[in-house]
């Protein structure tokens, strides 16, 4: 009877970690006293939410990630635009949602399926080689310079981390994409980063809106170190 026992996608984990962002906004949301709630207020929550079910699912090799990646990179540029973190915004527009579309019929044909089963929905796992690695890291250093450059031009509030962090979150959804377990090293460098520019951008100007984004970076920092024990163990 064991072994046709199903475990469910949303493990005590994931459960936690999406009570953890929800009482942070809950409580957030009341010191801040902003009633009625504007509509920014509102993508910003579901910016925070649906992104850390979509976090916690990808660290787990569930495909079910992309159904909550879709709107959460929507969200999350939107609250970026509105906060003046260009880089970030238009990378999550213009190159996150094509992706999450292109990532699900990838994970499909790499052995997930849309199961309600945990093991059934789990990608297949790979690696890079060294070589692979070091010139990716090499590439990631320029392309963040040049990339910092460019917004630093254009007025972004943090360009520097801004731009470190496009370069790295674009490497790593690829990364992400064809399932390379190098992927959680980068989001944990990236999830580091976030919460720099996060709060950089709350010292600067401060608004609840980076507050909840500053817990939510949190989250995802604690999942991207779970997601990379995980990775280890199914990729080959």
């Amino acid at each position: 009877m064991e072994k046709n026992k199903k475990n469910s996608i949303l493990s005590p984990f994931a459960i936690t970690m999406l009570c953890i962002i929800v009482s942070c906004n809950v409580v957030e949301l009341f010191v801040a006293g902003e009633w009625p709630l504007s509509i920014i207020r509102i993508v910003t929550f579901a910016a925070a939410v649906l992104g850390v079910a979509n976090v916690v699912l990808s660290s787990d090799g569930s495909i079910w990630n992309y159904i909550f990646g879709l709107p959460t990179v929507i969200c999350q540029g939107v609250v970026a635009l509105y906060e003046g973190n260009i880089g970030v915004g238009w990378m999550d527009l213009a190159y996150l949602v094509p992706m999450q579309v292109i990532g699900f019929f990838m994970w499909t044909r790499n052995g997930a399926s849309m199961s309600a089963d945990a093991q059934e929905a789990q990608v297949k796992g790979r690696r890079l080689n060294w070589t692979m690695r070091t010139l990716g890291v090499i590439a990631i250093a320029i392309a963040s310079v040049l990339t910092g450059m460019a917004l630093k031009h254009f007025g972004a509030t943090s360009p520097w981390l801004d731009g470190a962090a496009v370069v790295m979150q674009i490497v790593a959804q690829l990364l992400m994409t064809f399932a390379f377990m190098e992927q959680w090293v980068i989001w944990i460098v990236v999830n580091t980063v976030y919460l720099g520019l996060w709060t950089h951008t709350m010292i600067i100007h401060p608004s609840s809106n980076a507050a909840i984004m500053i817990a939510m970076w949190f989250c995802y920092f604690i999942v991207s170190i779970h997601g990379f024990r995980v990775w280890h163990r199914i990729s080959k």
